[in-house]
């Protein structure tokens, strides 16, 4: 029993213990001397190349994402341009059609107007001829009626020629004075 109390006593935590200190230190800068020397060599190279082509592809993709930008401006702007010039270049072709289809109206009204014109003149002309044709028979026709009513009423024989000459004097005195009256 003895025995077991002394080894108790000494078992505890090794590292504890202000013998094994020195070989523990030894150990420790050992341990750490070889740990810094692979990260030194070896990983820390590597990660700070990982991290510098990192940050070497993050200025390329801000650099493209720049020069896109202006890209995109430029395009934008060419567009704004283009659709300014399509829209002068549709309002001269309006302008141009509208006045073309003026121009061919105007033709065409003033065709139908000297079309018109000719047609009322001829027509006007035709129908002072057949005025003038019914006026004469007119004329005519009273001339025979003035001559059978002469007869027959007062019992005198008239010439027909005198009878038509009678009723042209009666008819011209007429339109005189209609003549005046509308002046």
């Amino acid at each position: 029993m003895a025995f077991a109390a002394k080894e108790a006593k000494e078992a505890g935590l090794p590292q504890l213990k202000f013998e094994t200190f020195p070989s523990q230190i030894f150990w420790l800068f050992l341990t750490f001397g070889i740990l810094y020397l692979l990260l030194a060599k070896k990983n820390i190279p590597e990660i700070s190349s990982t991290v510098e082509g990192r940050r070497e592809k993050i200025e390329d993709d801000l650099d493209n994402a720049h020069s896109l930008k202006e890209e995109a401006e430029s395009v934008q702007t060419a567009y704004e341009e283009s659709l300014v010039g399509a829209r002068e270049k549709a309002s001269d072709t309006l302008k141009k059609t509208e006045e073309a289809i003026k121009s061919k109206r105007d033709e065409s009204l003033n065709a139908f107007k000297e079309r018109s014109e000719k047609l009322t003149g001829e027509t006007e002309k035709r129908v002072e001829a057949a005025t003038s044709k019914i006026l004469e028979e007119t004329q005519d026709i009273a001339a025979e009626i003035a001559q059978v009513a002469a007869e027959k009423i007062v019992g005198v024989s008239t010439d027909i020629k005198q009878a038509k000459a009678h009723v042209k004097t009666i008819v011209k005195t007429i339109d005189n004075s209609n003549k005046k009256k509308a002046a």
